[in-house]
């Protein structure tokens, strides 16, 4: 009895184990980005990450289509990969990686672009991107509304976030104790001068 219960114990625990096994690698399987801030108005540098090939064929080249809504990028050198733009009257459309050496599958990359948010919230700024293997492309422009299924080749995306208010006021609040150190550190020096003059006087008195 006591060996059935351990017998399908390590069933389920293996069971378990290969489920989180399969959502994780069904989570790598992606193309994802980081942004450093998602304040609405805000300058953020966005991290892609690239953690596989097509079907196991080794990247190429990864191709990042920038949206209307960003007025201007600045990708991030990258070496052993050379970077070029594609423009149209004078916005930049989409920025190119393309590979010295081919990137194998299972090797993690990523590639930075620098740039302006978009100045309104709540709003998702999606980055279509197209990666080209040696064999095959995947391309990562499916987007889904809320309430659906994530589709199979979803499109990364950030949604815009309100400005943190505070900062401003955290910033007045410093510049104000500042200049009421400021004029404090004013006022006690001129209260030792005009100690100073008082006891020379004193001195000139009495000798």
């Amino acid at each position: 009895m006591h060996q059935r219960h351990l017998t399908r114990a390590a069933i389920v625990g293996g069971a378990a184990s290969t489920l989180l096994l399969l959502g994780a690698a069904g989570a790598s399987a992606h193309i994802d980005v980081s942004p450093t801030t998602t304040e609405a108005g805000a300058y953020s540098v966005l991290s892609f990450a690239v953690g596989h090939g097509c079907d196991g064929s080794a990247t190429t080249s990864v191709a990042i289509d920038i949206p209307e809504e960003v007025v201007t990028v600045t990708p991030t050198a990258h070496p052993g990969w050379e970077i070029s733009t594609v423009t149209n009257d004078d916005h930049v459309d989409q920025v190119v990686f393309t590979a010295d050496q081919p990137l194998e599958d299972g090797i993690r990359d990523t590639f930075e672009l620098a740039l302006p948010l978009p100045e309104t919230a709540g709003e998702d700024v999606v980055f279509p991107i197209r990666q080209t293997c040696e064999e095959g492309e995947t391309a990562w422009t499916e987007t889904s509304s809320e309430g659906e299924d994530e589709p199979a080749h979803p499109a990364p995306y950030l949604t815009l976030t309100e400005a943190d208010a505070s900062a401003g006021d955290e910033g007045d609040t410093s510049s104000s104790a500042a200049q009421a150190a400021g004029w404090g550190g004013l006022a006690l020096g001129a209260l030792g001068l005009a100690a100073g003059v008082t006891a020379l006087l004193r001195t000139r008195r009495s000798a």
